[in-house]
């Protein structure tokens, strides 16, 4: 956050990178930044003091962070069904097999996901 005066209306220029997670407020109001230079951020203010506050905001940030949860939910939900899937299919075959049949069918039930 800056406090600055204008003496008349004008741009000022921020000689850091423009990019489309900036946002910019003027005196608590919202302001549009604009692209100076092909690379650097302008912002137009009116005469007079003026409170600037630059804010950073991912672009894309809680749209990749609620993909992400929803893969891991499904991967869990994936995981319980493999489990009770195999404790069932265990059940089912509960005889226990002879000492020389023993297979991978007799081990204990594994529910891990990895």
């Amino acid at each position: 956050m800056r406090s600055a005066l204008a003496t008349k209306e004008e741009s000022w220029w921020f000689v850091e990178q423009y990019d489309l997670g900036w946002h910019a407020a003027v005196d608590g109001r919202p302001a549009p930044l604009l692209r100076a230079n092909l690379i650097m951020r302008a912002l137009s203010v009116e005469a007079g003091p003026h409170r600037i506050v630059l804010e950073y905001r991912t672009p894309g940030l809680v749209a990749g962070a609620t993909i992400s949860a929803l893969c891991l939910c499904l991967l869990a939900l994936l995981g319980l069904n493999r489990c009770q899937a195999d404790g069932n299919h265990r059940a089912e075959h509960s005889q226990p097999p002879a000492a020389a049949e023993v297979s991978d069918s007799a081990r204990p039930l594994e529910c891990g996901l990895i």
